[in-house]
């Protein structure tokens, strides 16, 4: 008999393929074919962060019970009814992770890192496997001390961080969502329409649209933009001047954040 995890893990990779699948078969042929190039690095990403990326639920759940086990935290000191603790777990945490994408594109030396999943000059659902391996880790760091002060539930966090791996690969599909069904959902949720906006390599769109799941903490927060400001055509995203064959290494792309410290450039300007 199989274990949650294992199923877990074979679930998420079905899912995967067959979107990715999907996606080749209703894109415009020329378009599928630019992202072939695109698949290599990110898909590296992806097995480089995969051991990363599932230990990061069981960092969560791991700070949660520790938590719990030397009673503290806020809700293991108020004491709430486990309703509105379920609630509060997942507000709070959302919050956190809609904070920790806005320092990431705020401070520089995180920019660094983020920038790695905006250099993707193509846009799909491998894009949610871009990202830096350093930046997992400040992740996980982070959503482990949120988890410790606060003392979410632990059952909570298991069930909800899976969700959110799903999640995360459904929200960088470029497959089309009917604009009534988008309208419907971006009441509550950030839809890949949303999120499509911030990989654009327009600053005022980029900074726009933190949410990794619920899109009311960029309302709340006036970081909310409801439209592209121009056509999403093949040069609408990336990092501006940067240049293709260096977007298109996973080598560059894991060098990127040393090269921008020691004010090296793969562009042909510096900066955001």
């Amino acid at each position: 008999m199989y274990d949650s995890s294992y199923i877990l893990f074979l679930g998420f990779w079905i899912f995967v393929f067959v979107l990715i699948f999907v996606e080749f078969l209703v894109e415009k042929p020329k378009l599928a074919h630019s992202k072939k190039h695109h698949l290599r690095v990110n898909f590296g990403f992806g097995l480089i962060n995969s051991l990363m990326a599932s230990s990061l639920p069981l960092s969560i759940v791991l700070s949660a019970n520790w938590a719990l086990n030397q009673g503290i935290g806020l809700f293991n000191w108020i004491h709430l009814p486990i309703q509105l603790t379920i609630i509060g777990t997942v507000l709070f945490y959302s919050l956190s992770q809609y904070l920790f994408h806005r320092m990431v594109h705020s401070i520089p030396v995180f920019w660094s890192f983020h920038k790695v999943h905006h250099t993707d000059l193509s846009y799909g659902l491998s894009t949610g496997f871009r990202f830096h391996p350093f930046e997992l880790v400040a992740n996980i760091i982070f959503v482990s001390t949120i988890s410790i002060a606060f003392g979410f539930d632990v059952s909570t966090m298991l069930i909800y961080e899976s969700l959110l791996l799903f999640f995360n690969m459904v929200l960088h599909t470029s497959l089309p969502i009917p604009k009534p069904l988008d309208q419907a959902f971006r009441i509550l949720l950030i839809t890949p329409t949303l999120h499509r906006i911030h990989h654009s390599n327009d600053k005022q769109e980029y900074d726009s649209n933190f949410g990794i799941d619920f899109s009311f903490w960029d309302r709340l927060f006036n970081t909310y933009l409801s439209q592209p400001t121009r056509e999403q055509s093949e040069d609408y995203f990336g990092i501006k001047n940067y240049e293709t064959r260096f977007a298109n290494s996973l080598d560059e792309q894991l060098r990127l954040p040393i090269r921008d410290w020691f004010g090296q450039t793969n562009s042909k300007t510096k900066g955001r």
